[in-house]
């Protein structure tokens, strides 16, 4: 029997891109192979964005035209459109197998084995980001993004960030440059710092992003 083949789909920022990449490692981990071509996969995963209206208006789209396309394939929806929807898209989309939020990985992964319908919907306080040194590089292979901390303490009227993300939770410097050294081993030249709130990196934490640059600085083969 040959192993399941699985394909991700991203709508919205870079920092979701790295929440795919996070999934996709996680999913080979366990046997399954990524792979570029959505018709030869046999999981769909769809991470959708909720931002603003157009990007909502983007994610509902996307999972109406798979839903029509999928077949007998296996079709995920995750992201922060889930976050703060998963009921609607469940009503709407009962073609779709599984629905999670923007970090209940680990249970997307165990229902694609045992086959059973999921709405996982976690507070992002709660949830524990990890995989990041196990990704699947999704950009060219020069340049990669590197996401530093994960939601936003600041409640401005404009911005659902904090009710999807949750509060601001940075990564520890030692974690990030353990990171940026395996990239640098892999090939990649270029990293790209990323999050909700990149200025207030390790407010949370006690270190600051002056120190997580200066030690990023150092790491052999990075050149920007």
């Amino acid at each position: 029997m040959r192993p399941l083949k699985v394909h991700t789909m991203t709508i919205g920022c870079d920092k979701n891109l790295v929440d795919s990449e996070v999934l996709l490692g996680k999913f080979k981990n366990r046997g399954l192979v990524p792979t570029t071509e959505l018709d030869d996969a046999d999981v769909w995963v769809l991470n959708t964005c909720g931002f603003i209206d157009a990007a909502r208006r983007d994610s509902y789209d996307a999972i109406e035209d798979l839903c029509q396309r999928k077949d007998d394939r296996t079709l995920i929806v995750i992201g922060c459109l889930s976050q703060e929807h998963s009921s609607e898209i469940a009503s709407r989309f009962p073609e779709v197998d599984h629905i999670a939020g923007v970090g209940n990985f680990d249970q997307v992964i165990e229902k694609v084995f045992d086959g059973e319908k999921m709405i996982e919907i976690s507070s992002p306080d709660l949830v524990e980001y990890s995989g990041f040194q196990e990704r699947e590089i999704l950009t060219p292979s020069h340049v990669a993004f590197v996401k530093i901390s994960e939601g936003c303490n600041y409640n401005c009227s404009f911005c659902r960030i904090p009710r999807i993300r949750g509060k601001q939770r940075s990564r520890s410097i030692i974690d990030i440059v353990t990171e940026v050294k395996q990239l640098a081993a892999s090939g990649v030249l270029e990293i790209i710092l990323v999050s909700q709130n990149t200025s207030d990196y390790g407010r949370d934490s006690g270190e600051n992003l002056l120190q997580l640059v200066t030690e990023l600085s150092k790491v052999d083969g990075i050149i920007w």
